[in-house]
Parts: C-alpha cells; structure tokens; sequence
C-alpha cells in the first residue's frame, strides 16, 4: 500500500462491490444455459402446457373408472373441446367434434367425416366398456374443408401423449400406448386392443394403408 494514497474503507467497499458484481455476471454468462433449463423446468411444474407436467398433474385423479369421469377439467382441455361430443389432443393440436356413425357404409361413413371424426358403428361409447373406434381423414378429395385432414398428424403422437375426449358431459383422459402403420390386414392380424383407438389413412395423401393409435383411459 502506497502511504502517499491509502485506500479508504469507501474505496475499499467500492471495489469489493465491482468485483462481487462482475463475478456474479461471468458466473452467470457460463452458465446461462442451465439456469434457463432450470427456470423452465420450474414454470413447468405449474403449467399444464407440459405434457410431463400435465401427465403428471392428472394421474394423481384417475383410480377407477368412475374417477376417469372427471369434473375437474383443465382449463386448456375444456377450451377445446368444442362440441358435446368432442375430441382434444394437445401435441398435434387437433380438435374436432365427434360424430356418431350412422351405418357402415362407405358412402354414409364419407358423409359424416365431412362435420369431424367419426366414432365407428357398433364400437363402444366412451367410459362403457370395450373399446372405443374413432375415424377420421388424413387427407380427402376436393371440395376440402377444416376436417379433411383432421388426423393428418396423428404420426406424430408418441406413448404417453394424452388424447382429451367430451361425450354426452363426461370427460375423458386416455393416454397413447401403441403407434402402428401398415395395410389393414396387417393391422387386424395384429389384433391391437384398447379403451380408445384412432385409425387413418396411411400414407398421407393416399388409402394404400392404415394408421393405428392405441390408447387407454389414464389411471
């Protein structure tokens, strides 16, 4: 220390100050990227946007089948169903009405898929049991309209993403277990089963074969 110019203590706190400054920016700087991961992480744990989270959040209310009737609905499910009878799925931001098929035939099947998705004749109503079969485009011929292709993107879901279903005011939560593609015979030898299956066709853009996602009621 220089006698001619001693260092005061306001100096002194001066540059301790700059110093724990600094060190706290550079420290900061290197490690930006985990503390955004961990700000992230903790928003998510109170946002139902997260498909962890979300999954997370409502298996603490499924333990039978009358709790699966929820009425405690997730504001971003409730948002989107749009019809009594609806279907919701978050990761391909899909929604649609759900209409009842009024026969198997072809022509009537091709009719009702103009207004949605289709809940297959003879197939269970949802939450009774058995296995509920839902229809709907991947893509049709023109004249096209919102839901020509409503299940275009259905690839894209993986186990675990949650399907949200609305019908005649109860609410559903399955969660997808299954994922398969290939010709019709092929699927119905594989014999897939679950409480909730949506089929398409496959590849988009042509009827050579199907698409199949298999899910189960959330418990």
């Amino acid at each position: 220390m220089n006698e001619n110019y001693p260092i005061t203590k306001g100096q002194l706190v001066r540059l301790l100050t700059v110093f724990l400054v600094s060190f706290a920016v550079v420290m900061t700087i290197l490690n930006a990227q985990a503390i955004t991961k961990q700000a992230e992480f903790i928003m998510n744990k109170f946002s139902n946007r997260d498909e962890i989270a979300e999954t997370e959040y409502l298996l603490n209310f499924y333990h039978n089948l009358e709790d699966k009737k929820r009425s405690l609905i997730p504001i971003e499910a409730e948002e989107n169903l749009i019809a009594e009878n609806s279907i919701f799925i978050p990761k391909t931001n899909t929604r649609a009405p759900i209409i009842l098929g009024k026969s198997k035939n072809t022509q009537d099947i091709l009719e009702d898929l103009k207004d949605g998705v289709v809940l297959y004749p003879d197939s269970s109503f949802p939450g009774q049991g058995g296995t509920t079969s839902i229809l709907g485009h991947s893509s049709s011929n023109y004249p096209w309209n919102e839901y020509s292709n409503i299940f275009s993107l259905l690839y894209k879901l993986e186990p675990g993403d949650l399907i949200y279903l609305k019908y005649e005011g109860d609410f559903f939560v399955y969660q997808v277990g299954q994922k398969m593609t290939g010709s019709v015979f092929t699927l119905a030898k594989a014999d897939l089963k679950g409480d909730l299956v949506l089929s398409s066709c496959w590849p988009v853009g042509t009827d050579q074969g199907r698409i199949v996602i298999v899910a189960n009621l959330a418990q």
